[in-house]
């Protein structure tokens, strides 16, 4: 059913004229830009395709291969994107004729330009498919249904190109010149059937072992405390139409299929804080002393804390009695609404149902918090084992089993970084970490190297990242692997990129894993399935390391901020009384300022190191110490009257520390215990040899001798008298009664003279 437009009226007949002249000058522009004749540079000529009028859409596409019989199933939709009504649109498909055959020729032809000829339009039964009219805006479905016998290609295995393309009229005028007035692109892979003699096989028999790794990545900031900071923007990506959630959907839609999942734990973790209300971690006491009762009565409350079972519940777990807390640092509103709470718990219990039902594939686990492993490898590998360790522990305080894993969203690490990995990690790496052909496993300095490269993106002009495209691109490379030697087993492992957004129509994520079955050359397997090729033994030297990864790595002093902030919490914890889960908590605080994602603003992440250690600070800062204006020796050794203030809420474990210019030793006890708001007086032993006035300063710190920010300083005046003093004053007395004695001699010998006389 065709319909035309009557259009007498004479200005909107030289509107179409004129769009009509429009549309040639444009096509005669394109025309000379890809001849050069306009001499414009390279980077120009590559961008000739410009917005067609009509968008495409490749939604369905059945089978993901082009069939052996029957027929090809396409469906998508058609977009008016112009200012103008369209009619009489036809709907056709087109494929090449010879195909695509190895992995760099696929390469190439997804970066080509739109505008390029790929091959030739299917015809032969007319329009598959049309629509009568689309106002500006308005979008429409299609369905093709096209028969294998129509579909016109060499019949030699390897990848095909197949485009949707629309053509229609604007005011009853059809540009018959026009290539397309809208269009969509994907790849078709075709493997000949097997068959004919033992001699002459007729196809391949060989089968590519595919595994498929879904990354669960974002960019996490915490308080000092162990709250999450940015709670709303994490609730969004957890809620139904957030891309976390699209992807822990998409991931569920495999079903028993294997499946590798490569998660950051901080993202479980965080989501589990959140779901409990996200508070601070608790601050007092949880391990009993010497045998004596847990302080508290009862279980700690707080993230870390035991719950009477051996386990440690997620962080931030409620409880019914929950101390006050210390101010965070700002902002100071960080705790999560119940909404917020039930959006995360939905989003934890769906991923651990998920998880549990995973197959073959099995979950790895990055370290903690995503940390850069590139940059931390060098100037803090300590750093490297720390992540690995909690990251660990995080899944297991969750119940999700994992194996520790290694996967650098650049795809490559320093050659620097390897010994620090463990061995029994999964090292996921692209083929740009090596400078020549990349092997499927490598060995390097006892480590073992998986290449797993990203999944190209598809062809323009179609979304080079939806699902179907991205489908069409692992198969179309596990064909041209196959195409290699058609009588092996050939390993691949492939990631889907570190920050998909997956799709919210549940349809379509069960489009794209269904497309991947019932294929005799193509296998969805488990990770270890996939990559069974012994390792290449490959030196460090001969690995590669891109100048853009070294120049977009975290510099170093993000790296020693991070420490600090550790070094801060180690602190913490050992001043707090009988207190050994606060450390831990504090590096899974510091380890989230240093992932891959803080690359993208490393400033910011120093700056919530520096604050988060701050905060710390102030809180240790608050235990005092007060002593005398003065303090005068009379002796060489003396007391020092000091009264040490705990200004926290929880009890803690301090010692003081006594510095001067040398001469002066403070001795004190090893060990001060106050209980909150307690103080304390402690009697100093202060010893010098030295006369005169020596300035002291009186530092409070924890039991390891690290200053805690608590001084005061004094002068301590030395009067003693020494032995040569004692020495010098016995013979003055000496003299001084020697003298006496010679007087009353001389007198005595006077008077009985005179008696005499």
């Amino acid at each position: 059913m065709v319909r035309h437009r009557a259009q007498k009226d004479f200005s909107a007949q030289m509107d179409r004229v004129g769009a009509v002249v429009v549309r040639w000058c444009s096509l005669l522009i394109a025309i000379l830009v890809t001849l050069g004749g306009l001499g414009y540079p390279a980077e120009a000529k590559s961008a000739r395709f410009a917005a067609e009028p009509l968008t495409v859409t490749i939604d369905v596409l059945s089978p993901s291969v082009i069939p052996t019989t029957g027929a090809l199933t396409v469906e998508g939709t058609i977009t008016n994107s112009s200012g103008e009504t369209w009619d009489n649109i036809g709907i056709y498909p087109l494929t090449s004729f010879e195909p695509l055959t190895t992995s760099r020729d696929l390469a190439l032809a997804a970066g080509t330009d739109p505008a390029d000829p790929v091959g030739d339009r299917i015809t032969e039964l007319g329009p598959l498919d049309s629509i009568d009219s689309l106002a500006p805006g308005q979008t429409a479905t299609y369905t093709m249904r096209i028969p294998r016998r129509v579909i016109s290609i060499s019949g030699a295995s390897g990848v095909y190109w197949f485009a949707v393309q629309a053509l229609g009229e604007v005011g009853g005028v059809r540009e018959e010149e026009a290539i397309a007035d809208g269009r969509a692109r994907t790849f078709l892979p075709y493997i000949r059937p097997t068959g004919g003699t033992a001699k002459k096989p007729t196809g391949a028999t060989g089968e590519v072992r595919t595994a498929l790794v879904l990354p669960l990545r974002h960019q996490l900031t915490m308080q000092a405390d162990g709250r999450v900071d940015q709670v709303v923007d994490l609730v969004e990506d957890l809620g139904p139409e957030g891309r976390l959630s699209r992807l822990v959907d998409f991931g569920a839609t495999a079903g028993s299929r294997p499946l590798t999942w490569l998660i950051d734990p901080a993202i479980p973790d965080a989501a589990a804080s959140i779901a409990n209300g996200n508070l601070p971690f608790d601050l007092s006491s949880n391990q009993p002393e010497d045998g004596e009762p847990d302080p508290s009565g009862s279980p700690s409350p707080g993230n870390g804390s035991s719950n009477g079972s051996g386990t440690n519940p997620p962080s931030g777990a409620p409880t019914d009695e929950q101390p006050d807390q210390p101010d965070a640092p700002e902002p100071p509103e960080l705790g999560a609404t119940p909404e917020e709470s039930a959006v995360a718990k939905a989003w934890g219990d769906r991923l651990a149902a998920t998880l549990a039902g995973v197959g073959g594939g099995g979950v790895l686990a990055l370290p903690y918090g995503d940390l850069d492993v590139a940059a931390s490898a060098v100037a803090a590998p300590e750093l490297v084992a720390l992540a690995r360790v909690r990251g660990t522990a995080a899944m297991e305080r969750l119940d999700l089993a994992a194996r520790p894993g290694i996967a650098p969203p650049g795809g490559s690490l320093p050659s620097a970084a390897y010994p620090v990995l463990d061995p029994s990690e999964t090292v996921l790496v692209t083929p740009r970490s090596f400078s020549g052909d990349p092997p499927e496993r490598a060995a390097v300095d006892g480590r073992i190297l998986t290449t797993a490269p990203y999944v190209e993106t598809g062809p323009l002009p179609s979304d080079p990242r939806s699902p179907l495209a991205m489908r069409q691109m692992i198969l179309s490379e596990a064909a041209t692997r196959l195409l290699s030697d058609e009588t092996g087993i050939h390993s691949y492992v492939v990631q889907l990129p570190s920050l998909w957004d997956g799709t919210t129509d549940a349809q379509t994520a069960a489009a794209f894993f269904g497309g991947l079955d019932g294929l005799d050359w193509f296998r969805l397997s488990a990770l270890s399935d996939a990559s069974t090729e012994a390792p290449t033994t490959v030196k460090p030297g001969d690995l590669a390391y891109p100048q853009r990864q070294l120049e977009r790595q975290l510099p170093t002093e993000v790296i020693v901020a991070s420490q600090a902030l550790v070094s801060a919490g180690d602190s913490l914890q050992t001043t707090l009384t009988r207190n050994d889960q606060v450390a831990a908590r504090v590096l899974d605080v510091a380890l989230t300022a240093v992932s891959y994602a803080d690359r993208n603003a490393p400033r910011t992440a120093r700056a919530v190191a520096d604050r988060n250690r701050g905060w710390i600070q102030d809180q240790l800062s608050d235990i005092t110490i007060t002593a005398p204006v003065s303090l005068t020796l009379s002796s060489s050794t003396g007391p020092l009257p000091a009264t040490v203030t705990n200004g926290m809420d929880y009890p803690v474990t301090v010692r003081i520390l006594g510095r001067s210019d040398g001469s002066v030793q403070v001795n004190g006890p090893r060990r001060v215990r106050l209980a909150p708001g307690e103080r304390g007086a402690v009697n100093l032993d202060v010893t010098t040899d030295a006369l005169g006035v020596h300035n002291v300063e009186l530092i409070v710190a924890d039991v390891d001798g690290v200053p805690l920010g608590g001084s005061v300083s004094l002068p301590v005046r030395s009067a003693q008298v020494g032995q040569i003093s004692w020495v010098i004053l016995a013979v003055g007395v000496a003299l001084l009664f020697s003298a006496i004695g010679v007087r009353l001699f001389r007198r005595v010998r006077t008077t009985r003279a005179g008696g005499s006389s």
